[in-house]
């Protein structure tokens, strides 16, 4: 009876190690698959940023439009307190800046050169940490695009309770969600 127990556990043990190497990606065609998804994931919010950042440079351009209007006549078409809040919250926007591009750009470089050495498990890995880094990328972008949405809102029609209460909202607003999307992941 102990011998069956035996032959069991060792026969447990043995076909665990092989599993374990039966998931990982072994090869160049093992590996492009596993990150086929990682990549259209980065790839979808790689194209949504770039919408964001669309909306974001027509918001400052219809900013400037206004800016250059007052500067060429010297009337403004908007009131003095609703500039001095569009220019608030321009400097707010640019508080809020972008994640810088370098981590994501060193964990694609490290990835490749995981993958050309044959370790295609850490490769993956490394191509999963960009997805928090991007998400973070993104949550940044939408934030700043929020803040100059406010600002065209602010010149066009005024302060009104739907800008005054996103700007209240943004002031709630801290850099810690961003970090809880890192961390989340």
């Amino acid at each position: 009876m102990k011998k069956i127990i035996r032959i069991a556990i060792v026969s447990m043990l043995i076909a665990s190690i092989l599993s374990i190497t039966a998931f990982a990606a072994s090869t160049r065609k093992e590996y492009r698959a596993e990150v086929a998804p990682i990549n259209q994931e980065i790839k979808a919010l790689n194209e949504e940023m770039k919408a964001v950042r669309a909306e974001i440079k027509a918001s400052q351009e219809q900013f400037r439009q206004i800016r250059d209007e007052r500067k060429a006549n010297g009337t403004f078409s908007a009131k003095a307190e609703d500039w001095l809040k569009a220019k608030e919250l321009r400097l707010e926007a640019k508080e809020v800046g972008t994640l810088s591009n370098v981590e994501i750009k060193e964990l694609r470089a490290t990835a490749k050169e995981l993958m050309q050495g044959g370790s295609f498990d850490e490769a993956v890995e490394k191509t999963q940490a960009i997805v928090p880094l991007k998400k973070a990328q993104l949550e940044k972008l939408n934030r700043r695009n929020g803040i100059w949405k406010m600002v065209v809102e602010v010149l066009t029609n005024g302060t009104t309770e739907k800008a005054a209460e996103g700007i209240d909202a943004l002031a709630d607003f801290e850099d810690d969600a961003v970090e809880e999307i890192i961390e989340e992941e």
